[in-house]
């Protein structure tokens, strides 16, 4: 480093950290932003004659029914019968038709996870069939014999019978309809109430593909006399297609009964019953669009139905349904925000949903229903608050502890429920992680604290309930990352390993749960390597590798079990690295490329697909880079870019793939200007530049596209400076500032806005001293010194910081002028020399810039006073 060499070169650790806030984790998958579920979910419709109160039937219990034999079964079955009637209020089921179902579970081998939830099913499906049989419009004596031996035999369990006699009752209906043409309309509503009870019978005995094709056929069958129950014939086919995993069946259902609501409002307009059936379709066909990843089609139906709504509210004010409907619909929207990485809009949304939870409370304060509403809103505006993007830790924390309050008080009134026991427990990760992001160590174990107590609790009322024993491993591993926070690896250890045991339990409730085994093997791997223990690390990883290698071979066509088998070789190269086993470290990292190439190949225009093909170029460009091949790293940069560029135009709204294409373009930029390619390197900024424009004005509030544009903006201009652009410099660096300042209004604490403002000065400075333009880089360089103190005020003990109150103390020392007189000159040089000069001491100074006091205390010997 010589005298008239810039500080450019000085503060690296600052520049890198600034540079790569708009390159660094472009490979990184897309954090799902978590939203809690509330009750506002549409219902598919009234159904009489008794209810089932799923959370007072344990899994457990259902469990014990399946595995008792001969008269202790009996003795079950009887007890379980009368407790389900009780709960029904009347006799509603039988021995034999409970029998039935029993069978049903075991013949389609329901994993105990599930048991009690298709046990609902079945139950709710049960009660269905008797309604529509009761309401099919008998035409004829033959059909009216069918009909009332289906009752019986569906009260006694022969749903064989039923299914046989239902359908001879069709077949009748069908012919009744051939030679009576004045009784084609009735005839047609039998047929079709015939096969809507077809389609219960067929989800009781869990054939939801049947039981879809009958919903639809039913529909079909009434088509062109189209009433509110029809319609919910659609939505719930839809709905057990979309349960089913068979989402472009659903939004086939979805779409259907849009239609149908939407050609009744034009024989009725305004109907509000139509009018609600038309919003209920635009969710559920938003959801459908939503689980195909056709995230900005799914905004759209979600908006379309809050249109709506709002109508109806309009009209009347005072009608719950029409108030719940709408905050279903700012839920979903606030959802369909977030997925497309617009957080700015999704808080916009849960904010509105706040302020109409508020009201409904102050209107009726005794109703649960709308004090959950409220809670919900208080959390999901504090996970929000919390993402990447803004940081409001404060106000996260507030609507966190807002909301928990609100679920204490219900839980209070209503000990029993373990659904807002489930729900307290997630308030108690929301504060803790809260406090944890603050710095609040202490605080945040308390939460967790609280929580395993929670989670134990739930676990130990029903251990067959797979829920609570994930939340209760969950609830260890919590206080394990606090333990590690710490620096108490040992605790942090014996948490990790407390929740491997519950971990071990849940393939018995469900044997896709292997892959949390292995997740926790690795959990416990990286704390062992941290302690130094390589071996019992890398024994750790091997068992996490062995159960994500036998699930992949057991599914091969499912990519995510490739991903994790490719990361766990990844992880086991790495500490044979550090055990000096470079031969097995080869060949791990052989296994991992082979695993994630397979991966690709069996479904490359999946989304995932081409982000990790895209990923791993950048990977391979990036050690290609470091090699100094950069024409092979160019190379490989542009082959990612493609495969960025398809996922941008997949889906133009999804904002964290647009931010995905501009990293590329950056990374082709940084090697064309390495290779002199100066013109190349600015077509390249600009163009990630101007998708990093267009993030910020979608969503201004987010912080991280402000700091992608922050580096775009000082790309270009050390690119103009290297050209000899000197006013163009000067106009980016002064760009580069606005949006510095930007970021530090919106995180007052970041020091990565602190650091761009402190860059955006200095390089102006640079450009204006280059330009003659003496008092203009005099201003710049102080006011870069003054955002460097403020720096170091705030954490003394920060490098970074320190670093730049060197690097400006070094610039301001260079400028010869008579504004700046020498002694000041000096004094400015010996100021950032104590400041190297400690950096020294404390160890924190790179091993790159070690003879940098010597060579500044030589500039001071220079420097006469």
């Amino acid at each position: 480093m010589t005298r008239a060499s810039s500080w450019r070169a000085v503060p690296l650790l600052l520049l890198a950290a600034l540079a790569s806030a708009g390159s660094v984790g472009a490979q990184t998958q897309t954090q799902t932003q978590t939203s809690v579920a509330g009750s506002n979910q549409v219902a598919v419709g009234p159904m009489s004659g008794g209810t089932i109160d799923d959370h007072r039937i344990s899994a457990q219990q259902v469990q014990t029914l399946l595995k008792a034999q001969g008269p202790q079964r009996d003795e079950l079955l009887r007890r379980f019968v009368a407790e389900l009637n009780q709960q029904a209020q009347r006799a509603a089921y039988t021995e034999g038709s409970v029998r039935q179902f029993m069978e049903t579970l075991t013949r389609r081998k329901v994993p105990p996870n599930r048991l009690k939830q298709q046990l609902g099913e079945i139950l709710r499906s049960h009660l269905a069939l008797e309604t529509r049989l009761a309401a099919i419009p008998v035409t004829s004596a033959p059909i009216q014999a069918r009909v009332t031996q289906a009752q019986a035999a569906r009260w006694a369990g022969r749903f064989d019978e039923v299914d046989t006699l239902l359908g001879e009752a069709l077949q009748i209906a069908r012919a009744d309809a051939r030679p009576l043409k004045a009784q084609l309309r009735a005839s047609r509503r039998l047929a079709a109430s015939v096969l809507a009870s077809q389609a219960s019978l067929a989800l009781t005995r869990l054939d939801p593909d049947k039981g879809v094709w009958l919903l639809v056929e039913a529909f079909e069958e009434r088509a062109d006399d189209v009433e509110p129950e029809t319609f919910w014939w659609l939505i719930e086919a839809g709905d057990a297609a979309l349960a089913d995993g068979r989402s472009a069946r659903a939004l086939e259902a979805f779409q259907r009964a849009q239609r149908a609501a939407q050609g009744r409002l034009v024989e009725v307009p305004e109907d509000p019953t139509w009018l609600h059936a038309l919003s209920v379709s635009h969710i559920r066909t938003g959801d459908a669009q939503s689980a195909l990843m056709m995230w900005s089609r799914a905004l759209k139906s979600y908006q379309a139905s809050l249109e709506i709504v709002r109508r109806l509210v309009e009209r009347d004010p005072g009608n719950a349904e029409w108030q719940n409907a709408l905050l279903v619909s700012h839920d979903k929207i606030a959802e369909g925000h977030g997925l497309l990485d617009d957080q700015g809009k999704a808080l916009k949304s849960y904010q509105a949903h706040l302020e109409i939870a508020r009201r409904l409370v102050e209107r009726d304060p005794g109703n649960a229903q709308w004090q959950h509403a409220l809670s919900v809103s208080h959390e999901n505006i504090g996970l929000r608050l919390h993402d990447g993007a803004r940081g409001d830790l404060a106000g996260a924390l507030k609507n966190h502890q807002t909301s928990q309050e609100i679920m204490r008080r219900l839980v209070e009134r209503d000990p029993g429920n373990t659904k807002w026991q489930n729900e307290l427990s997630f308030n108690h990760i929301s504060v803790g992680d809260m406090h944890r992001a603050q710095g609040d160590l202490a605080g945040a174990l308390k939460s967790y604290q609280t929580l395993l107590e929670i989670t134990r609790l739930l676990a130990e009322r029903d251990p067959g309930e797979i829920l609570w024993q994930k939340n209760l491993s969950v609830s260890h591993n919590k206080i394990g990352d606090v333990h590690k926070a710490q620096g108490d690896l040992a605790g942090a250890l014996k948490s990790y390993q407390a929740g491997l045991e519950v971990r071990r339990g849940l393939p018995e409730l469900d044997p896709n749960t292997k892959s949390m085994i292995a997740s926790q093997h690795d959990r416990i791997g990286d704390v062992q390597k941290a302690q130094g223990d390589l071996a019992g690390a890398l024994q750790s990883y091997q068992a996490g590798l062995e159960i994500v290698r036998a699930l992949a071979e057991r599914e091969p066509g499912e990519t995510g079990w490739r991903y994790s088998v490719a990361a766990s070789h990844e992880r086991i190269r790495d500490v044979q690295k550090a055990q000096g086993d470079l031969d097995g470290a080869l060949k791990s990292d052989q296994a991992g490329q082979e695993s994630r190439r397979w991966m690709t190949e069996i479904d490359p225009d999946h989304p995932q697909s081409k982000s990790s093909i895209a990923a791993q170029h950048e990977r391979i460009g990036d050690e290609q880079r470091a090699k100094g091949d950069l024409s092979g790293a160019l190379q490989s940069y542009q082959t990612s870019q493609e495969g960025r560029r398809w996922l941008a135009e997949l889906d133009p709204g999804k904002a964290q793939w647009q931010r995905d294409l501009s990293v590329s373009h950056q990374r082709i930029g940084d090697v064309q200007k390495a290779q002199g390619d100066l013109a190349g390197a600015l077509k390249s900024y600009q163009a990630s530049l101007e998708i990093r424009r267009q993030l910020v004005e979608r969503d201004p509030g987010n912080a991280e596209w402000q700091r992608n544009l922050l580096a775009s903006h000082n790309k270009i201009g050390d690119v103009q400076s290297a050209q000899g652009d000197l006013g163009g410099a000067l106009q980016s660096y002064q760009a580069g500032l606005e949006a510095a300042r930007r970021l530090v209004e919106l995180d007052l604490g970041s020091l990565l806005g602190q650091s761009g403002l402190w860059v955006s000065h200095l390089n102006m400075g640079e450009v204006q001293q280059a330009q003659g333009d003496l008092g203009g880089a005099l201003k710049s360089y102080q006011a870069s010194l003054e955002v460097a103190r403020r720096m170091v005020e705030r954490d003394p003990d920060n490098a970074v910081g320190q670093m730049g109150l060197a690097g400006s103390c070094w610039q301001l020392s260079q400028l010869d002028t008579p504004a700046l007189p020498k002694a000041e000159r000096r004094a400015l040089l010996e100021r950032g020399l104590a400041v190297l000069e400690g950096l020294q001491e404390r160890g924190q100074l790179p091993p790159d810039q070690q003879t940098w006091p010597d060579l500044w205390r030589q500039v001071l010997k220079e420097m006469t006073p």
